[in-house]
């Protein structure tokens, strides 16, 4: 099998995106001591991990543009957010649901902890279909590969919100622990043209030489809106994923917002002192997203870029896995030269950029497909 397999191989083995299998580590995919202590001996404090090549134990077999569909899935706080008129309300449903979203991080050991860097032009579509007949569709494009940024575009017809994101993945070394981020302009927009402006929280991998090993948020989930004067300041450097933090009005406190992610969220009021627990981990029902079958989708969709080398590590063949993502990252260095030689800009396909910049001062992308993306997704 080579890393562009035909349509007959996609389809005998497109059994291993089932949802049950495919987040999974296969069981030889095992954190490997000696091989990881190789890894992390030859790194520095500070040292940018983004472009680094991890070994393969470590490797989650899913592109970062699909991660980035299961971080920032919709729920029903997040539908119910669109019609709320109250915006103290509003802004508790949007903590509810980014909260939810984070949950999925908590992990011991640091096995499948680096999804696939995206090449340049990679693109990953999905959708959810909810139970109230709405439909979600995700679209994310790779625009950048060298600073790695990628672009997302969410957005709900029936509802009218939209969730637009320009981000740069970034990832350091920080001695015992690595964390990674991804910073620029992560906005939610809401039918009565309010604006919740997005800063999500580090992920951390910890224990890295010493300590246990494991995967937690770290840094702070921060939300503003300008409109309604609300803010958001959530910290997570806890342990046992432990995080607090507070809701303002204009600057004044007004709520705590506290819990665990392997447990419970609870919002108290400081004027009138209740305390409301609106999440319980063990009781989050996630929406299930759509995607294409694979051999469905066209050559630049994620699953298709990444398949032999995800085939490879759901089977637990780690050193085909290495060759077929050698395969693929070497298809990209050929692609950048003739660029170069040719004197040629790489131009996205759904965004485009605007005059605007992040904090971080990353370029701003926006959508730029007035139709939705024609394929047997969403057809």
């Amino acid at each position: 099998m080579s890393s562009t397999p035909d349509i007959e191989t996609l389809r005998e083995q497109s059994h291993i995106y089932a949802p049950d299998v495919f987040f999974k580590p296969s069981q030889s995919q095992g954190d490997s001591g000696s091989v990881l202590y190789q890894f992390i001996t030859s790194l520095r404090p500070g040292m940018d991990l983004s472009s680094m090549m991890c070994p393969m134990f470590a490797i989650r077999p899913v592109s970062f543009l699909e991660l980035l569909a299961v971080y920032t899935q919709p729920n029903k706080s997040l539908l119910k957010t669109a019609s709320e008129k109250d915006p103290e309300k509003c802004i508790i449903n949007i903590v509810e649901w980014l909260i939810s979203t984070l949950t999925i991080t908590p992990q011991n050991g640091l096995s499948g902890i680096k999804p696939y860097n995206p090449v340049l032009g990679e693109q990953f579509h999905c959708k959810w279909l909810h139970d109230d007949g709405s439909t979600t569709t995700y679209d994310a494009e790779q625009i950048s590969h060298h600073p790695p940024i990628c672009s997302i575009r969410i957005h709900n017809e029936v509802h009218g919100f939209t969730y637009n994101s320009t981000g740069e993945m970034k990832a350091r070394f920080r001695g015992n622990y690595a964390d990674s981020s991804v910073d620029g302009q992560h906005i939610l927009t809401l039918p009565n043209g309010h604006n919740y402006d997005i800063t999500w929280p580090c992920v951390a991998a910890r224990g890295l030489i010493w300590g246990t090993s494991r995967i937690e948020h770290s840094s702070n989930l921060q939300v503003t809106c300008k409109e309604t004067g609300y803010s958001v300041t959530v910290c997570f450097d806890y342990s046992d994923h432990k995080f607090d933090g507070h809701i303002f009005k204009q600057g004044k406190k007004t709520h705590q917002v506290a819990g665990s992610l392997s447990d419970s969220t609870y919002v108290k009021n400081l004027s009138t002192k209740n305390k409301t627990v609106i999440l319980e981990t063990k009781k989050i029902v996630r929406e299930k997203y759509v995607v294409a079958e694979v051999y469905d989708q066209k050559p630049n969709e994620s699953r298709r870029v990444w398949h032999s080398v995800t085939f490879a590590l759901k089977t637990g063949d780690l050193d085909a896995a290495g060759r077929y993502k050698n395969e693929v990252e070497e298809a990209q260095r050929v692609l950048a030269r003739e660029r170069k030689e040719k004197q040629e800009q790489w131009v996205p396909k759904m965004f485009q950029p605007t005059d605007r910049k992040s904090s971080f001062d990353t370029t701003v992308y926006e959508y730029s497909i007035q139709t939705p993306v024609e394929g047997p997704l969403l057809k």
